[in-house]
Parts: C-alpha cells; structure tokens; sequence
C-alpha cells in the first residue's frame, strides 16, 4: 500500500531508524485485528419515500416513518389516497432495519410492483408500485437527496406566480384522467374559467391576474369535489378537472362556483364577473385533446354572451 507523501528513496529520521532492533514489535497476543464486520456501521440516514408519478393529484413525496404505514381510502390512513379503485385499507408497507415489504390487505383491485401483482413483496430502490390507479416510484434517499428531487419535481409542474399545477402538468393530467375514465367507465367534466371578468389596472396586471387565479382556485376548491385537480391553464385562466362527476353535477359545481366567486366582489370592484366554460367526457369528447377543444369553445362562448355565464351546449 502506497502512503501519500511517502518517497521510499528519502530516508527517514526515526527512533528505529537510529537504533535498529532495539524497538520490537509487540508481541502477537497484543497486536488487536479489526475486521470491515466488526467496525460500527455508518448510518447514512436513508429512508424510504414514495414519490407519486400517477393518480389522486398527488404533489408531493411521501416518507414512510411507521414500522407499519396502511395505505388506503379510510380516515386515519397511514396515506390515505384520493382513488376509487383503492380500497380502504389496501396494503401496507412493513419497514426492518434493512428492508421494506408491501403486503396486500386482500384489496378489490390488487397491489403491483413491477406490473406483477403480489401478495408480498420486499420493494427495492426503483420499483414501482402501483395501488389502485395510482403509481409510485420507490426510492432509498437521504434527505438531501430527497429535497433535491422533490423541489425539482416541485418547480417542474407548480405555476410560480399561484403555486397552482401549470399548464403543461394539467394537459397530461388531463390525457390520464380521461384514459381512466374510458376504461373504467365513469364519467368526467372539465373547467376552464377566466378571471379577465372584472376590470384589471394594467399597472401591476400579471400580481392582480395571479391574486385573481388563486382567489378563483380557492372557490372551486371548496365546491365539495374531493377528487378536483385545479391548474393554471394560461395568465388569466384556471382549469379544473372535475372526475367522476355527471353532468348535472359538474353543472350544478359550475354554476354555485360562479355564484359564490361574484358574490365574493366588494363595493369597489362591483365588476367582479366569472365566465366559465364546461365540456364532459364522454358526452362530448371522444379524447382529452376533443374535451379540451370542447371547454375552450364552451368558454369563448361564454365570454361573448351578455351578462357573463357558465357556457353549456
């Protein structure tokens, strides 16, 4: 083993250089060996995340802490996942000192990783596991790691100026959603809603247009669909996609959400207006590119009636 500094053809000034053989080695008996199995580990303080890639709206990594973590519909779940598809309790993740395991829980739909269904299964750094309709990759990171990925995926899909998903984070939810809703055969709406209704001082427009945005979110949000993926469709426009709902109820959302955004408007902005254009899948589109066609001609329609109304075919 080569040393870093040391010329062999340099001699060196040292009590056992000066006195040979008058320093022994100690005797063997004295002499301790330390194998690489008996030095202290080193913790590198890895965990495991779950970082969502399909379903539920999910945004954010999820740290598995627990020994055990349910995931699952019911209240009170370790990770509780807005998807019909999930059953209430439908597996569970078991963490060791070394490894993690996922154990279906006898759910409707089945647990998968790699695309194989399993009763159980050590997951390993990669994996995909998909529950219900929603798919997570495994990863074994540290936190530093982790904040590098999560604020990547973060900035990649949030518009900055409301920290609402953007526009193109929305289009491909978009294909997703109305791919699910095609195979399994429910129904869905979608919302495009422009907030250029009330009058918007061209100083400081784009800060108001984005107070605008996240008020108009704020609304939607609260109409009682908890399944809602609300984004930023463009500078003055929110999308929100609406699954599972009906006509009549995406409807009947659209028109309360309208009522209470207005209602919202104080003396000095008696202006304050909401145009909304609705399009339902599969009604009225056969794909998500026809469904977005759809609303945008619905909300052009919209925008060109008098007064301001929820456009509908």
């Amino acid at each position: 083993m080569a040393l870093i500094g040391y010329d062999p053809r340099k001699k060196v000034d040292t009590p056992a250089a000066r006195h040979p053989g008058k320093l022994a080695a100690p005797p063997l008996e004295q002499t301790v060996m330390i194998s690489r199995s008996d030095m202290p580990r080193v913790n590198p303080v890895r965990a495991l995340w779950l970082i969502p890639l399909v379903g539920g709206g999910l945004s954010r990594a999820f740290i598995i802490r627990e020994p055990e973590t349910i995931l699952g519909r019911q209240m009170g779940a370790g990770l509780r996942l807005w998807d019909s598809r999930v059953s209430r309790q439908h597996c569970k993740i078991l963490l060791t000192e070394r490894t993690a395991v996922v154990v279906d829980l006898e759910s409707s739909n089945g647990t998968f990783v790699n695309d194989e269904q399993i009763e159980r299964a050590e997951l390993s750094d990669g994996d995909l596991l998909r529950v219900g309709d929603t798919v997570f990759r495994v990863r074994y990171m540290d936190f530093a790691e982790q904040g590098a990925s999560d604020d990547a995926y973060y900035l990649a899909t949030r518009d900055p100026g409301t920290d609402l998903y953007n526009r193109q984070y929305m289009i491909e939810a978009l294909q997703r959603e109305c791919a699910r809703a095609a195979r399994h055969n429910y129904p869905l709406a979608l919302l495009l809603a422009s907030v250029e209704g009330r009058r918007i001082p061209q100083e400081g427009r784009l800060a108001a247009l984005d107070k605008e945005a996240r008020s108009l979110a704020a609304v939607l949000r609260q109409q009682g669909n908890e399944d809602i993926i609300l984004g930023r469709y463009s500078v003055s426009e929110v999308a929100a996609i609406l699954p599972m709902a009906a006509p009549d109820e995406a409807t009947a959302l659209a028109q309360k959400a309208q009522a209470d955004y207005q209602a919202g408007s104080d003396v000095a902005a008696p202006t304050r207006v909401l145009y909304i254009g609705l399009a339902h899948f599969p009604e009225q589109a056969d794909s998500a590119e026809q469904l977005l066609e759809k609303a945008e001609i619905m909300l052009y329609q919209a925008r060109s009636a008098a007064p301001p109304e929820s456009a509908q075919p």
